[in-house]
């Protein structure tokens, strides 16, 4: 057999149902200081990869990649590499954030691009992925057109029933975040679904769903992924002569930024809400003119101390901590030791104090992929997430600006306009987070390795 047996395609089929799907464990034991997010695909990845292994052991045909890509390879080993050079910290929290790459990126993305030999079966594994966020882009929907709730605190636990916050919606996902990072690679590969499949009825609900994904993106992360990704696939199809699809693409978008959104419900308020993401000063009282640097400036700003100082503080000699980081899981207490009581204190609201968040508390999930491997991994891991960005969108438009079956352009359209929305979300929020959207990181880019992989 050239395909898998069907009990295995039906496999793939449930994992790709369930891989959006995340529950937040803290929301059943209680409040933690930190979230911990598990999903169906958690467990399943565990069983693929093994039927992976058993595949390549036995040379099924489907199964062509014997190895995982290098770019995921390099990623992970300096993740891994860190813990030589770890300053401070337990071995548990290390290895929770240096197997994050290693399990998240490189093996799932592995499993991704060995689970069939067929176009048409990653085209209905994608569309099955793409559908199972669409019913949580419905669901936010309904959040979005319900009342404004009332921030969320400890201290005021019925808060969560009198509606959904800005900051809280997301769907079936705890906050906005989470939701913005999966939205930066889905509606960009529902563009390319829209512009270049041959099913109408496909090319009409992935429109919708796109356009409806990107009323309800409030995370100002995941909106600029999202709006990069499409113009991306716009770009490809004008690259590939499909001037009639860039158009469409084109039309849709400005179409959606100057005419719809401008008049969305004045509640939710869109456009104040975006920019208020992307502002660095904040006012702690709307009725009073004093001005503060957000948390988030603060941190950027802590986080730029760090890297300028050295691994000895009081040795200029030793090796400036810009090249290697503090290591895996470093980030926040590294950033902790960093803050100046005058300048850009520390914020000092509870974490899960929703009517601080950018003013006196970070956001929640807010910590960007860069932002964290800059300062846990230095230059060095700079250097692997780009060479991962990068190789991915050669992988994905090399696939598609080579004449051939138009399913594989497909395939390719839609991991390339992901690969653009990851890669622009991924300034402001976590976009290879384990149980979130570090599994659709995974399959679209395992999806355009698969489509380079020679017979």
């Amino acid at each position: 057999m050239s395909v898998p047996p069907v009990w295995r395609r039906w496999l793939m089929y449930v994992t790709a149902a369930l891989m959006p799907i995340s529950i937040n464990y803290e929301r059943i034991l209680g409040p933690q200081k930190r979230p911990h997010y598990f999903s169906p695909f958690d467990f399943l990845l565990g069983v693929l990869a093994l039927l992976m292994i058993i595949d390549l052991v036995q040379g099924k045909a489907w199964a062509r990649l014997k190895f995982p890509s290098l770019s995921t390879v390099i990623w992970s080993v300096v993740a891994i590499a860190s813990y030589a050079w770890l300053q401070g910290g337990s071995m548990e929290e290390w290895a929770f954030a240096a197997l994050n790459p290693a399990i998240v990126v490189l093996l799932s993305s592995w499993v991704f691009a060995n689970v069939a030999n067929d176009p048409a079966e990653f085209r209905k594994c994608a569309l099955i992925l793409c559908a199972s966020f669409g019913v949580c882009v419905l669901y936010a929907f309904y959040q979005y057109i319900g009342p404004v709730g009332v921030p969320y605190n400890s201290s005021n636990p019925d808060a969560l029933k009198t509606g959904t916050t800005n900051m809280r919606l997301g769907g079936w996902y705890d906050n906005r975040m989470l939701f913005g990072a999966q939205a930066a690679m889905f509606v960009p590969a529902a563009a390319a679904f829209a512009a270049f499949d041959k099913d109408p009825v496909v090319k009409a609900v992935a429109a919708l769903m796109a356009a409806l994904a990107l009323c309800v993106t409030l995370a100002v992360g995941g909106f600029l992924g999202t709006v990069a990704g499409v113009v991306a696939v716009a770009a490809a199809c004008m690259a590939a002569r499909k001037c009639w699809a860039a158009c469409a693409i084109i039309t849709g978008i400005v179409l959606l930024l100057v005419v719809v959104l401008p008049k969305l419900p004045a509640k939710r308020n869109n456009a104040a809400t975006l920019t208020r993401g992307l502002s660095l000063i904040a006012k702690p009282d709307e009725t009073k003119d004093e001005r503060i640097p957000t948390p988030r400036l603060r941190r950027y700003q802590a986080a730029i101390e760090y890297l300028r100082s050295h691994k000895v503080p009081t040795d200029e000699k030793s090796r400036p901590n810009w090249i290697l980081g503090a290591g895996a899981g470093r980030f926040t207490p590294t950033i902790n030791n960093f803050y100046d009581d005058k300048y850009y204190p520390k914020p000092g609201a509870a974490t899960d104090d929703e009517a601080r968040f950018d003013i006196e508390q970070h956001e929640r999930d807010g910590f960007g992929l860069l932002e964290k491997t800059a300062v846990e991994l230095g230059a060095v891991g700079l250097a692997a997430v780009a060479l991962f960005f990068a190789s991915w969108l050669v992988l994905a438009a090399g696939a598609f600006l080579r004449e051939g079956d138009d399913t594989r352009r497909l395939l390719a359209l839609a991991s390339l306009g992901a690969c653009v929305g990851a890669a622009v979300a991924s300034i402001f929020m976590f976009t290879s987070q384990r149980g979130m959207s570090g599994g659709t990181l995974a399959f679209f880019f395992g999806v355009a390795v698969w489509l380079n992989a020679r017979e």
